[in-house]
């Protein structure tokens, strides 16, 4: 264990009190170099260990404490218990979703597919995967995800090491320009080919986080959902969905025309009908089959 992950442990182990976050954030940033040394190892709540880049918005949080966006994982975990269940990360990003369920996966004999279009964000998925010896449980996959086999044009927005990206035609007016060297072609495929190509089965649970693209990797997925019936989250980033338009009311048709009812996610982990803010940035929405209910 290095010096740094020793203080992260003594962190750890401390009991919550106000304004631990931000202490612990000092400490990274100033008394350990954590601009100069931003890339580290976050090790899970499983005891899986995450490769990051401590830039990234709230990675920081995840690094000192263990905690990110835990309703969704709490939900992710818990719908995941089951036999022979799969889960399939749309936009992982550097794979968080799909580690933190992984020794859920591995104890009911699933597999997860996580799949991801920017290279750097998938350099660091694969050294975690590798490091934690998961290649039989998780898969990675490069590619965009939407509604048709092809090419898709994106605009990466880094931070540090990692990177963020939308369709170069989903500027926003709160946007720059993306330069020449912002821009990436990736290759895009549909979740329904991914599935069948990999052998996937039983998907439980679909998460999908693609910066307002959720509507088009749904219409590629209209046969896993109607085969499998998993729960699926949509972020529904709403300004990037209102930039390719679509929104709340071409999901809620969607999900009607698979046997799906929109729902949406509380703290907890728990699902509810009333909708959040509608200021939000995001619309957490959760699709949950009828026969379900």
């Amino acid at each position: 264990m290095t010096w740094r992950d020793g203080w992260v442990a003594f962190w750890h182990r401390l009991p919550p009190f106000r304004g631990r976050l931000a202490i612990a954030r000092i400490g990274g940033q100033w008394l350990f170099s954590t601009r100069r040394h931003p890339i580290a190892f976050a090790t899970l709540a499983n005891g899986y260990r995450l490769k990051l880049d401590l830039r990234w918005s709230d990675y920081d949080s995840l690094y000192y404490f263990r905690t990110y966006e835990d309703p969704l994982l709490q939900l992710i975990r818990r719908t995941l218990d089951t036999a022979g269940a799969s889960f399939v990360d749309v936009g992982a990003n550097v794979g968080l979703f799909s580690l933190a369920a992984a020794d859920v996966l591995i104890r009911r004999g699933g597999r997860a597919l996580a799949i991801e279009p920017l290279p750097a964000n998938m350099a660091f998925l694969r050294e975690s995967i590798e490091v934690n010896h998961l290649g039989e449980t998780i898969a990675p996959v490069q590619a965009a995800v939407g509604d048709a086999a092809g090419t898709l044009d994106l605009w990466s927005m880094s931070t540090g090491a990692i990177a963020n990206a939308v369709p170069l035609g989903w500027r926003t007016g709160e946007h720059q320009q993306p330069t020449a060297a912002d821009r990436i072609t990736v290759p895009m495929v549909t979740l329904d080919s991914l599935v069948r190509d990999h052998g996937i089965t039983n998907v439980r649970f679909v998460k999908i986080d693609v910066e307002g693209a959720e509507q088009f990797v749904l219409e590629g997925a209209r046969e896993l959902l109607a085969r499998d019936r998993p729960l699926v989250y949509a972020e529904m980033h709403r300004v990037f969905s209102a930039a390719n338009a679509t929104g709340a009311t071409d999901l809620a048709a969607f999900a009607a025309s698979l046997g799906y009812d929109v729902h949406y996610l509380a703290p907890g982990g728990h699902v509810v009908t009333a909708p959040p803010d509608a200021a939000s940035q995001s619309l957490d929405a959760i699709l949950v089959p009828q026969r379900a209910r």
